[in-house]
This record gives structure tokens, sequence and C-alpha cells, in this order.
């Protein structure tokens, strides 16, 4: 797993701990990671982890962490 993807996972933990199990924009993401960096940049980062299993993706295309993980 790549750093930018740990950040990504951490960053939804604290989510989900503070905040309840919410769905997050990919521009919110971006925006934690790198002031100016936006949903562009978060998307195709959190689509791979969809794939790998870690996320799930609404109909808005939101991420959280996937339940049964």
């Amino acid at each position: 797993m790549t750093d930018t993807q740990q950040f990504i996972i951490s960053y939804l933990l604290k989510v989900r701990e503070n905040e309840g199990d919410r769905f997050v924009s990919p521009t919110e993401i971006g925006g934690k990671y790198r002031r100016g960096y936006h949903s562009s940049w978060a998307s195709p980062r959190c689509k791979k982890l969809v794939e790998m299993d870690y996320l799930e993706r609404n109909h808005r295309g939101w991420y959280r962490i996937k339940r049964s993980k």
C-alpha cells in the first residue's frame, strides 16, 4: 500500500471514529491531504482502494471504509 493510500485509509478511519459511518467526498479527502488538491487527485486513488476491497463507494461517488473491515 502506498503512502497516499495509507493517508486516505487513516483519514477515513478518523472520520468514522469522530463523525460516524458517513461517506466522504473525494474533494474533502484531497483537501485534507494537501491544500489545493481536490477530487481529480483523490478519486483515482479511492477507486483503487475500492478495487482492493478497503473502501466502498456510494451513488454520489463518495467513499467510506468498508463496514466489514
